[in-house]
């Protein structure tokens, strides 16, 4: 059930407006009903620039969090090292004389995981992944 059918305003003709609005002309008297509009002129407002100001304030929230990721993402790019595509290297020559990406990402990830346990660890080409002390 909607609002309109249970506030009874969906069968609202034009003589049952006239007679609302002959009972507010009662009730407030002529005087009043303009203070009555501007007040709720003012308060619908009110409502609109703070609904704008939250608006807002999710936005920046989400452009701050957008450009954290893009700088977590660049010092991430920037701190893993590139490994060059060497063709005498031992898994170059396992399948063909091309190195896959997918053999590129596992040496890779080998070299990240043996560096986050020994940071001062070095690698040759030849050592497949392994440090040298």
């Amino acid at each position: 059930m909607n609002l309109l059918t249970l506030l009874f305003l969906e069968s609202l003709g034009g003589g049952e407006l006239m007679v609302i609005m002959l009972f507010v002309l009662m009730f407030f008297g002529s005087a009043k009903i303009p203070e009555l509009a501007k007040g709720l002129g003012k308060g619908m407002r009110e409502f609109k620039d703070a609904m704008n100001g939250v608006q807002n304030e999710i936005k920046a929230g989400m452009n701050n969090i957008e450009s954290e990721v893009n700088k977590v993402k660049d010092d991430v790019a920037r701190e893993v090292p590139q490994m060059p595509i060497i063709e005498s290297h031992p898994m170059a020559q396992s399948k063909s004389a091309a190195v896959t990406a997918s053999e590129i990402e596992m040496a890779a990830k080998a070299k990240s995981d043996a560096l986050l346990k020994d940071p001062n660890a070095t690698f040759s080409a030849e050592t497949n992944g392994t440090s040298e002390s």
